[in-house]
């Protein structure tokens, strides 16, 4: 996984290996963390999507993002994941009201 930290824009990187049997069926039932990371992925993807890009399987829309994301902050208590909740509810707004725009 690579990374930009915010503050000082410094590149980050972590590597490790995964087994397939170490995935649990149910997002949902995995760690908080691991669901902040999840959802973290997804937002980059959107954001960095087109119409005629592909994106990640699965992908829910940012309006679900963002309620996912704020249930993780509620669930954490981290200001950090508090910030992506607003980042992604943010984005979300945005996009709908250039969605709204396009289409007057």
């Amino acid at each position: 996984m690579r990374w930009l930290a915010p503050a000082p824009r410094a590149p980050h990187e972590s590597t490790g290996q995964l087994e397939t049997g170490a995935l649990h069926p149910d997002p949902a039932a995995a760690s908080p963390r691991f669901r902040v990371a999840v959802t973290a992925a997804c937002f980059a993807d959107a954001l960095c999507r087109d119409d005629d890009r592909p994106h990640l399987l699965g992908v829910p829309p940012c309006p679900k993002l963002a309620e996912t994301a704020a249930a993780l902050a509620d669930r954490a208590e981290d200001p950090e994941v508090r910030d992506l909740a607003d980042g992604i509810t943010e984005a979300s707004e945005l996009g709908r009201q250039v969605a709204t725009a396009i289409r007057s």
